[in-house]
């Protein structure tokens, strides 16, 4: 018997070792499970039962025996940007968080942060119940500077320099706690997006998410149909992010074109001025002096019935999507 001893002991070691791994992957299946469920119901997954992140997105995540912080998703839509995350307390002692969304007043503003603790108790907190001290009264900014990656501890620097404002809310989470939650930005201004922050005292944990500043995307042009004093066909008047709501006058007195997989700054240079000044006379003799437009949207493939469209003012028209190799420099098109 003693000569089976070795082979029933190794035997014994694999079977507790499988064991163990099975629990920890119907642990980690578990988890992952109430990750999903919380995604799929605060609208995070794509058509195909996806999560995403944003390309722009820098993390700081923090795996330690005392507390965890973890990017689940992100969203932006031509409203507003969420950012889903995991907090969890994974001491035996209660532990207050600060959760701190940052982000540039006139162009992006905190609403709410939503999310369940343990799967049972809802979370609430809106942009009524944030923290009117400054920062440095709620807890040491230069301790909490060192900890962050750079990346994320310039948000410190945009609050003091760059009009972006804090929205620090206090949480307190019990012993061996979970919180799944989303934080809720609205978009005032829709271009150009500058970076937002969501960073969390009480743990090195954080994120930065430039909104996609730089990634292709779909925009949409407001375009002059017909010449005007200072303007002519074609030109640009202004660009906004693909579905934006515009007005009534703007849908039925201009173009509204659509043109895919460009970025902001090739977007911006379309609708651009020329340096030089040019100066016209109205009927009456007033001088009136202008930049023109360096650009100019070439309509003239546009289907005439379409052309009428925007001109019939009992029509909301919808976007025409355009091709981008009809946009042309005024000066090679006047050559």
């Amino acid at each position: 018997m003693k000569k089976y001893l070795p082979t029933i002991t190794i035997f014994t070691i694999i079977i507790g070792i499988i064991a163990l791994a099975i629990w920890f992957s119907e642990k980690d299946s578990s988890y992952f499970k109430q990750e999903l469920a919380f995604l799929e119901k605060e609208g995070f997954l794509d058509e195909q039962g996806l999560v995403s992140k944003s390309s722009t997105l820098i993390e700081q995540n923090l795996n330690s025996p005392d507390e965890s912080f973890e990017v689940l998703a992100t969203r932006l839509d031509k409203t507003t940007y969420q950012l889903a995350f995991k907090l969890e307390n994974r001491s035996n002692e209660s532990k207050e968080f600060y959760l701190i969304p940052i982000s540039k007043q006139e162009q992006a503003e905190f609403q709410e942060i939503n999310g369940v603790v343990n799967q049972k108790n809802l979370l609430h907190i809106d942009k009524q119940d944030v923290q009117k001290q400054p920062l440095a009264d709620l807890y040491n900014i230069t301790e909490h500077k060192k900890q962050l990656i750079p990346e994320l501890s310039q948000a410190y620097i945009d609050i003091r320099v760059g009009k972006y404002q804090a929205q620090p809310v206090k949480i307190t989470l019990a012993p061996n706690s979970t919180l799944l939650a989303k934080s809720k930005w609205e978009i005032v201004e829709a271009s150009p997006l500058q970076p937002v922050y969501l960073l969390v005292y009480g743990s090195a944990g954080g994120a930065k998410d430039g909104l996609g500043a730089g990634d292709p995307q779909a925009y949409e042009f407001l375009i002059r149909i017909e010449d005007k004093l200072t303007s002519k066909e074609g030109d640009c008047i202004t660009f906004k992010l693909f579905g934006w709501d515009w007005g009534r006058m703007e849908r039925q007195h201009y173009a509204i074109l659509t043109i895919q997989d460009i970025t902001y700054e090739q977007a911006k240079e379309w609708c651009s001025f020329e340096e030089e000044e040019l100066t016209v006379y109205t009927e009456q003799g007033k001088e009136k002096t202008y930049h023109p437009k360096k650009y100019s949207f070439d309509l003239k493939d546009i289907a005439e019935d379409k052309k009428n469209d925007w001109k019939n003012q009992d029509k909301k028209v919808s976007p025409t999507v355009f091709d981008k190799a009809k946009i042309e420099l005024k000066k090679d098109k006047d050559k």
